[in-house]
Parts: structure tokens; C-alpha cells; sequence
């Protein structure tokens, strides 16, 4: 089975290339000429790329992209905390009510 194959193929019979062996190398060039033009072929070969790309540089996946955006809003939300705590905590030393 094809890594890449899309859903709409995944339970097809598998064909040329992959089932069936092409024993007449002189129709070759017509064959895969014909599978470059399939739908199946060009969105396998996107998700291909999209796959290379992305474990090349992981910072494109947005799985990363997220974690970095909520890791960062914890920092600031923390960032925002700390003068609400030292508020808190100078009012008990004055023992003064909040």
C-alpha cells in the first residue's frame, strides 16, 4: 500500500506500480504519464512534500506552533501574576485586609 495514498484510494485495488508488475517497459512512459494525471497521484505527492518539509523543519508543524503559543501564554499570564501575589503578600505584612 501506498504511504502517502489518500483516503478516497486506501480500500481500491491496487493496480500498476504497485500490484501488478509492468513487464512491457515499452508502454512504460504511457503508463506513468497517465498515473501523473490522477487526482490520487498529485494529492499523494503534496502530502509527500508537506511530510518532507515538515521533518526538515519541525517549527512548521502546527502541533509546535501551538505548544510554542501556549507555552508562552503561560509565561505571561505568570508575568501578570507576580504583581498581584506581591500585592497579596505586602498587605499580609501590614496586616491589612484585602
Amino acid at each position: 500500500m501506498c504511504m502517502f495514498a489518500p483516503e478516497s484510494v486506501r480500500n481500491q485495488k491496487l493496480g500498476r506500480f504497485i500490484a501488478i508488475p509492468l513487464n512491457r517497459y515499452k508502454d512504460a512512459i504511457e503508463h506513468c504519464m497517465a498515473h501523473e494525471q490522477l487526482e490520487c497521484h498529485k494529492q499523494s505527492m503534496m502530502q509527500a512534500d508537506e511530510f518532507l518539509t515538515r521533518m526538515k523543519d519541525p517549527s512548521t508543524d502546527i502541533l509546535n506552533a501551538i505548544d510554542n503559543i501556549q507555552k508562552r501564554q503561560v509565561e505571561d499570564n505568570r508575568c501578570r501574576l507576580i504583581p498581584v501575589i506581591k500585592t497579596v503578600i505586602f498587605c499580609g505584612r501590614q496586616e491589612l485586609r484585602l
